[in-house]
């Protein structure tokens, strides 16, 4: 992948999450006033939540979403978690550092994963 975020270690910051009956995540975002204003800044740039629903919100992923989800531990990189995904899906190779930076994106939007992590291993 080779970008210049890419040695950064995502790591999640909700721990209200399960699995559901489908194996996908579930997540439970808390909006908090803060979330509110940086979801107008981001509205036309990504999907974020709507700033006038309630403070918890569920964000339900799919199967490529949870993947990505259960590898933000704080240690793989975002490089490992391209490769692994590049090696379990039949993806483009922009399509999937499209999804993956969405993703990762959203996720900072939302407040449940910290991009921005670096691990100290």
């Amino acid at each position: 992948m080779a970008q210049k975020n890419s040695t950064l270690t995502p790591k999640r910051k909700s721990i209200l999450w399960n699995y559901q009956e489908n194996g996908n995540v579930e997540v439970i975002a808390i909006k908090s006033k803060e979330q509110k204003q940086i979801n107008e800044f981001y509205n036309d740039e990504i999907s974020c939540l709507d700033s006038s629903q309630a403070e918890d919100v569920s964000v339900n992923f799919n199967n490529t979403a949870t993947r990505i989800w259960e590898q933000c531990d704080g240690i793989n990189t975002i490089d490992d978690i391209f490769n692994s995904l590049s090696k379990e899906f039949d993806v483009k190779t922009n399509d999937l550092i499209n999804d993956l930076d969405e993703f990762l994106r959203y996720c900072a939007c939302v407040d449940i994963i910290d991009v921005n992590w670096k691990s100290l291993e």
